[in-house]
């Protein structure tokens, strides 16, 4: 994990250093910075090492595939994907609206951190184009079969550990 915080300053110089030049060439306009996405097998950590270190312009995307080469040698088709959206145009979105999100019903607004409700469509090119951008990431995904998890970083790393723990330790034991 420590590699991982170090990447992530690193990429965040570069990413700042792009953003200032692309706003230079476009005459001073700041432009929507990158989409980043994470596949980590743990969701807490890299999370908040994203908020505190990429530029607020990043939007970023917390995801797993819960899914490895050999369970998904034949397809990804039924295999679950979890996601959750962190940050798009600099809004920190609320990590408990992914559980109430399942049934996708409302698609047109959200929560942020602070609890203010925003929706897909306000007044921003920056925030629609980030959602768009999530959404066309995420629909790769869907595309293939996956199901489609939205889940905080938080309920996430939970259920993994309690579920990874026996199954790695009873592998260590059957291989030992």
């Amino acid at each position: 994990i420590l590699s991982f915080d170090s990447t992530v300053r690193d990429f965040a110089k570069y990413l700042k250093a792009d953003s200032e030049r692309r706003a230079k060439e476009m005459g001073g306009i700041s432009l929507p910075g990158p989409l980043v996405v994470d596949v980590l097998s743990v969701k807490e950590h890299p999370r908040q090492v994203m908020l505190d270190l990429l530029p607020p312009d990043c939007d970023i995307l917390c995801t797993h595939p819960m899914f490895g080469p050999d369970s998904g040698a034949n397809g990804w088709h039924g295999l679950n994907f979890v996601y959750e959206r962190t940050r798009i145009d600099g809004v920190i979105l609320d990590p408990s609206a992914a559980e109430a999100d399942k049934d996708d019903s409302d698609r047109e607004s959200f929560r942020d951190s602070v609890g203010q409700v925003h929706y897909v469509h306000e007044n921003n090119d920056a925030h629609v184009e980030g959602m768009d951008r999530m959404e066309r990431f995420l629909s790769i995904w869907e595309e293939e079969g996956c199901n489609m998890v939205p889940m905080s970083c938080h309920a996430h790393d939970d259920y993994a550990a309690n579920s990874q723990f026996i199954t790695h330790l009873m592998g260590r034991i059957l291989g030992s």
